[in-house]
């Protein structure tokens, strides 16, 4: 179900027109410079507001993008662990780990995400939000990334490991198709624009 906004449509008929049209080509220019600049600006703003609300929507929102795999328990390997994500050109940083809750008398997963942390990660990923965007709609995978030097991954190497391979078997379509296509089209314009 591809549906065409009206974004696909000016970006059609900018990437239509004749480059001789001087008009034509500053419009194109300062949409993709705003378009590139949109996640940056975003990540940024969001930087600046109070660490524990930071903390509780990326763990808000990464709980409900990870239910399934919160539930069947595909994320136990980072039980007790931490997993740095670092969005090197803005910057930006985020710890993920698992831990284990009693609820209503079920023990299950759940996702703790924060800021900080007094410990040093056990793995880290680090690259810019183009190479995180790009892996995370599927254009590129983690490794193809990491032997470009585009994705960086230190600390423990077989943590590193369990979650790349998480992260090739996590099945994108489940996640709301909103959110897919505005990282698909941001994906799109950065190849664009390369």
């Amino acid at each position: 179900m591809n549906k065409t906004t009206p974004f696909d449509m000016l970006w059609h008929k900018l990437n239509s027109q004749s480059c001789s049209n001087p008009l034509i080509s500053i419009a194109k220019k300062r949409l993709q410079h705003q378009l590139l600049a949109l996640p940056k600006d975003i990540t940024k703003a969001f930087a600046r507001l109070p660490s524990s609300f930071q903390s509780w929507v990326a763990q808000t929102t990464l709980s409900n993008l990870l239910a399934e795999q919160i539930a069947d328990e595909s994320l136990r390997f980072l039980e007790g662990h931490w997993l740095a994500i670092i969005i090197s050109n803005i910057p930006y940083q985020f710890f993920i780990s698992v831990r284990e809750v009693e609820h209503s008398g079920l023990r299950k997963q759940s996702i703790v995400v924060k800021t900080q942390i007094e410990q040093e990660p056990d793995v880290t990923f680090s690259g810019d939000i183009d190479s995180l965007v790009s892996i995370a709609v599927r254009e590129q995978d983690p490794d193809t990334l990491f032997f470009q030097r585009k994705l960086l991954v230190t600390g423990n190497t077989e943590l590193g490991l369990q979650v790349k391979n998480f992260l090739d078997e996590l099945d994108a379509s489940t996640f709301p198709s909103v959110l897919v296509c505005a990282l698909t089209k941001y994906n799109d314009v950065v190849q664009t624009s390369l």
